[in-house]
């Protein structure tokens, strides 16, 4: 009987890990997370990825009727999270974690932004955005199998929220305020500067079109040191072709070129010649 039973014992352990063991396989519409910086901010975005799979998307007969709510992806409620407020078309997006809903119509999308409170995607139908937008919507040539969300045309303070499927982009620009921001760390730290800091501060300001004469001061304090590195050279002679001073222009050019080809830079050789062409035509 004991002999009996040790041989039944691994069998009955195998059934009943067995019965415990969760079946595992891929998900047909995977799991995504994008995260951008944009300014001194980050949007980030999680979502599911649905694809065609040889199916019409958009339209009657899709995936995605027009006119009807979506989810803006599969599986749950496309969560968005913002580090900071965001202008969005003239509206503020506040700081914060946002379920969005999208009504795709064939000119244009109405993006919806609620507070997000679920994972389900359709609960949020019921209740009123926080904020409701119309994105920019094209045709493409090339079909994009697996829907996706990115951010594109990423500047110092601007991105935009693009959603692609099938043969339509969804386009949205969303900004953010650093002007303020910067400006007052630039203040604060210009009260003691090292050269670093006066060649951001130039930097920033020149990028930004803020008080180029300003500007033009910070980083001569860095290249008027023997010390000064090819790429602060390289700004002092932008700064001076946007402030209309072409022959001390090309003079910092032709010291930037110098001091580019000691360091082995030849991308910056050719940017300064570029540059000394462009200034002496």
């Amino acid at each position: 009987m004991f002999r009996k039973l040790l041989m039944v014992l691994p069998l009955l352990v195998a059934l009943c890990g067995t019965s415990m063991a969760q079946l595992r396989v891929p998900n047909v519409s995977p799991y995504a997370a994008v995260k951008q910086s944009i300014g001194m901010s980050t949007i980030e975005v999680n979502y599911f990825r649905p694809s065609a799979r040889g199916r019409k998307v958009f339209g009657e007969g899709g995936i995605v009727p027009f006119g009807e709510a979506w989810r803006a992806g599969a599986n749950s409620a496309t969560k968005i999270i913002l580090s900071d407020d965001f202008n969005v078309r003239n509206k503020v997006l506040a700081k914060g974690e946002y379920a969005l809903l999208a009504i795709p119509l064939s000119d244009r999308w109405e993006l919806q932004f609620y507070p997000y409170d679920s994972q389900n995607g359709l609960s949020y139908v019921t209740k009123s955005p926080v904020l409701t937008v119309l994105a920019d919507v094209n045709e493409t040539v090339g079909f994009k199998e697996t829907f996706s969300i990115s951010l594109e045309n990423v500047m110092l303070n601007t991105a935009n929220l693009v959603l692609h499927w099938g043969n339509l982009q969804a386009t949205l620009p969303m900004e953010v305020e650093i002007d303020t921001r910067v400006m007052s760390q630039i203040e604060r730290v210009m009260k003691g500067p090292s050269n670093n800091d006066y060649f951001q501060a130039a930097l920033f300001m020149h990028e930004r079109g803020i008080d180029l004469k300003k500007a033009l001061e910070y980083i001569q304090k860095v290249t008027s040191n023997k010390t000064a590195l090819f790429f602060q050279v390289h700004r002092e002679a932008l700064i001076l072709s946007d402030l209309g001073r072409a022959e001390e222009a090309i003079v910092a050019a032709q010291r930037s070129m110098k001091l580019s080809d000691e360091a082995g830079n030849q991308d910056f050789v050719r940017l300064n010649q570029r540059l000394i062409e462009k200034l002496k035509n």
